[in-house]
């Protein structure tokens, strides 16, 4: 009868895994990096990520943008994008995503790059990067 008890009490003092952690929603500040757009296409300063821990990996939901997936090492780094071009609110311009990073401690700092590409021709047209970074909500 010891034994399942002892069982029982390392169970429920092993530590939380690591994906618990990680997801749940970040209020992020977008700070725009070095962009080859002129003039830019789109401008944020501040908004919500929602970070999800699936079997398959991790995805990253950033308001506006659509929602990511990808991969996330057990260190918390983090590497998404989309595998489809999207429309943007820029007439003419398309657009496909991709995120880099990590999530430590209730932290996330992560590169989100937006890839343009004008719909005539679908050629490149410009990158937009932006460094997100933020606290854990909930």
């Amino acid at each position: 009868m010891r034994i399942p008890i002892a069982i029982a009490c390392t169970l429920a003092a092993a530590p939380a895994n690591a994906d618990d952690t990680v997801a749940g929603v970040y209020d992020v500040k977008f700070e725009t990096m070095a962009s080859d757009c002129n003039p830019p296409p789109i401008r944020l300063a501040r908004g919500k990520l929602t970070v999800e821990v699936t079997k398959t990996g991790v995805t990253l939901d950033v308001s506006p943008f659509p929602k990511l997936a990808g991969t996330m090492a057990k260190d918390g780094k983090i590497i998404v994008g989309s595998k489809r071009v999207f429309g943007t609110t820029v007439m003419g311009l398309l657009a496909k995503y991709s995120a880099t990073g990590e999530v430590t401690a209730g932290k996330l700092e992560v590169l989100f790059v937006a890839d343009y590409i004008k719909q005539a021709g679908n050629k490149p047209y410009c990158k937009q990067p932006w460094k997100l970074t933020g606290d854990k909500k909930r």
